[in-house]
């Protein structure tokens, strides 16, 4: 059985798993593992803040992270969506935004372990502009980027801290442009892909994390497209849903699923 204590201070999450020996073998001990895992929503660079972080040399973005950065380095996963790609070029605001390269290296000196790129923003410059997002990140080596894959074979991202290991899965909703790229790049919800993704990723991992970008910006209600798919990610025994997109708080739920004797955290953030 899974255990999960959930409690929200700027998006935070405190998770604990009982790990236990597969059914097939005799359970002879279980070790309980505690991993705190903390979630913010939507890094998304306008204008202004990119004129605010204009240095002579370049960008630096790290004061707008002084307030939360304890909250981030205290956590054992910190994970952020990084709404807007990182494109390389001319770095611009709304409506095609480009974050300069320099945000790679703020969040990783913030604390930040896992960032999402898999937003409706990800194709704004491009499928180069993705392609260049994910060599920046590929720079730390200690960080995970997850949402915009370079093959099939990373459809699945595990994490491993504190004994347990961590699988990371995306979908998105909606992309801002219309502009070819390889399918296993940018997942969508597709229902039958989501069942093998969670099956697969349940081989491999103790704990199953899913950031979803989805719903109506500045709302502050859930859609059906949200509540469906939380429903369907619970039932498949995911133990956390994270939504991003709406840049606003909608209600934290449990829901329960069928799968498992506990329940699905989802949680939209801002």
């Amino acid at each position: 059985m899974k255990k999960i204590l959930v409690f929200v201070v700027m998006a935070m999450i405190i998770y604990g798993c009982q790990k236990s020996v597969p059914e097939k073998k005799t359970k002879t001990e279980v070790k309980e593992d505690i991993v705190s895992f903390v979630a913010v929503g939507d890094n998304l660079m306008h204008q202004r803040l990119l004129d605010e972080a204009k240095t002579e040399n370049g960008y630096d973005f790290s004061p707008y992270y002084t307030n939360i950065k304890p909250y981030i380095e205290k956590a054992d996963i910190a994970f952020v969506n990084q709404e807007t790609i990182l494109g390389g070029g001319t770095p611009s605001g709304y409506p095609y935004f480009n974050t300069p390269d320099e945000m790679a290296k703020n969040l990783h000196d913030v604390g930040f372990d896992v960032v999402n790129g898999s937003t409706n923003h990800a194709l704004d410059m491009g499928y180069k502009g993705v392609q260049h997002s994910i060599q920046v990140f590929q720079q730390y080596q200690d960080m995970t980027y997850i949402g915009l894959y370079q093959s099939k074979d990373e459809r699945i991202q595990v994490v491993k801290k504190n004994g347990l290991r961590i699988a990371f899965l995306t979908y998105n909703q909606m992309l801002n442009t219309t502009e070819d790229y390889p399918d296993y790049c940018i997942h969508d919800f597709n229902e039958e892909q989501m069942k093998k993704d969670v099956e697969n990723a349940r081989e491999i991992s103790d704990i199953i994390i899913v950031s979803c970008h989805w719903g109506i910006e500045n709302d502050t209600e859930p859609q059906p497209f949200q509540k469906k798919n939380a429903k369907l990610l619970a039932d498949l025994g995911v133990d956390i849903v994270l939504g991003t997109h709406t840049h606003t708080l909608e209600p934290v739920e449990w829901i329960e699923g069928k799968r498992w004797t506990s329940n699905t955290c989802c949680l939209q953030f801002r």
